[in-house]
């Protein structure tokens, strides 16, 4: 079963993280008129706005730069859904469903009832998928 051994090997993943806000996001702090960039991490800015004592810092900013940030998200879905493309159409050839013409929606069907599970699982549905019409096609022959 090839395609298990490549769903094993991580292939049809994408090896970057899904970006988030925060990858996008500036603190600012203003004292006494002068911006200064803070340069911390989301938990030294939680503990610091959490704090009892800020210190002379009088004001902090979040930037967020919405652009790039929806930019990057837009490129790594597309990389997801090629790799997903790229399982789909392997599954397929492999369970010898995909000469049929509704293949895109048994893939679907296959997706939305088991992805939650893994890879592993749409693969195995569909070979349930593909048994089921196998039956139904020798079943159609022996009439």
């Amino acid at each position: 079963m090839y395609i298990l051994d490549k769903i094993d090997n991580g292939s049809y993943l994408s090896k970057d993280r899904m970006p988030t806000e925060y990858d996008f996001t500036r603190f600012w702090a203003y004292k006494k008129g002068t911006i200064i960039p803070l340069y911390v991490s989301r938990e030294e800015y939680n503990t610091w706005l959490n704090s009892a004592n800020r210190g002379p810092v009088a004001t902090v900013e979040k930037i967020v730069d919405k652009k790039a940030y929806k930019s990057a998200l837009e490129a790594h879905r597309k990389i997801e859904d090629e790799l997903r493309d790229k399982f789909r159409d392997d599954a397929l050839r492999e369970t010898d469903l995909e000469h049929l013409c509704t293949k895109n929606e048994i893939f679907q069907y296959a997706w939305d009832e088991s992805h939650s599970e893994g890879l592993r699982s749409v693969y195995y549905t569909l070979l349930d998928l593909a048994d089921l019409f196998e039956g139904l096609v020798n079943k159609e022959e022996q009439s």
